[in-house]
């Protein structure tokens, strides 16, 4: 008879549950254009071994198909110029950051609160593909960004994940 309930405790002590942060801001875009930006990341928070399974932070911007991953580095958390990122006001070096979360070094070292967030580079927007694309970030600028995060069970959010509003052109 102890043998099933000792089970069913392990059972529950094991579980898990996934958490969403998120915040959202009006913003510029790499285009100028008043948009939504929203923020969000993940975590595991496991029960029985007391640790926690992060994801990156991922940056996504009404009006574009292109989300902006920042990932744990050795420089922080940062986005990282890509082939078809362009430099804004200062020389960043292909795979070097172009962006970065302040405050943290480690994705689940985050919570809610403010979240402030940098970015430093805007897409190529010289080829047609960029532009049909629809291709966009929050604009460049030296002064970060900042996000009142809240955090909610991430299977009450619908698709999961946040989205910034329906475009408005």
């Amino acid at each position: 008879m102890r043998a099933p309930a000792i089970v069913v405790l392990l059972a529950v002590l094991q579980g898990c549950a996934q958490y969403t942060y998120f915040g959202r801001m009006e913003a510029q875009d790499s285009a100028s254009r008043e948009r939504e930006i929203v923020v969000y990341w993940t975590k595991t928070e496991r029960m029985l071994w007391f640790d926690t399974v992060s994801g990156g932070v991922r940056v996504l911007t009404e009006c574009s198909t292109n989300a902006i991953d920042y990932e744990e580095k050795p420089e922080g958390i940062v986005f990282l110029r890509r082939p078809g990122d362009v430099p804004v006001a200062r020389e960043i070096a292909l795979n070097a950051p172009c962006g970065s979360v302040l405050g943290a070094t480690r994705v689940e070292a985050l919570g809610t609160g403010t979240l402030e967030l940098t970015m430093h580079c805007r897409p190529d927007t010289s080829n047609e593909f960029a532009i049909t694309a629809l291709v966009n970030y929050v604009q460049a600028r030296e002064a970060p960004y900042r996000f009142h995060i809240v955090k909610a069970k991430s299977d009450e959010i619908p698709g999961g994940a946040p989205k910034p509003r329906v475009c408005r052109r």
